[in-house]
């Protein structure tokens, strides 16, 4: 605990509230690029699927196979999940600093409960 509240001290109050905000936009982004290859995935699908079934004369579930197997929306779910994989990791460091702050500010009220 010494460690993580030495971290803290060493900081004053406004570059741990900065420190904070730029954890906090790179939470923004990542959702923001996350949600974004999600709603194109839809789309992808959707227009895949009505291309197949003009080009291939087929029924709609065979043309939606068809757009599922398509190399570039396999790539597009890659891709979408790599985004959520950094999502989780920048909530994930988000939530750890919080609870850091957290941790110091308790270890900060014991220590000045402790010394009166």
């Amino acid at each position: 605990m010494n460690t993580i509240a030495q971290d803290l001290s060493s900081k004053n109050p406004d570059e741990i509230k900065q420190e904070l905000d730029l954890v906090s936009e790179d939470v923004a982004n990542c959702l923001y690029h996350y949600r974004r290859l999600e709603e194109f995935k839809k789309i992808s699908l959707a227009q895949n699927t009505i291309l197949n079934k003009e080009k291939l004369k087929c029924s709609v579930s065979e043309a939606e196979k068809w757009a599922l197997i398509n190399k570039g929306y396999q790539e597009l779910i890659e891709g979408l999940l790599v985004a959520e994989k950094n999502y989780s990791i920048a909530k994930g460091k988000y939530a750890n600093l919080q609870s850091w702050v957290d941790l110091y500010r308790s270890w900060l009220v014991t220590n000045r409960e402790l010394s009166r």
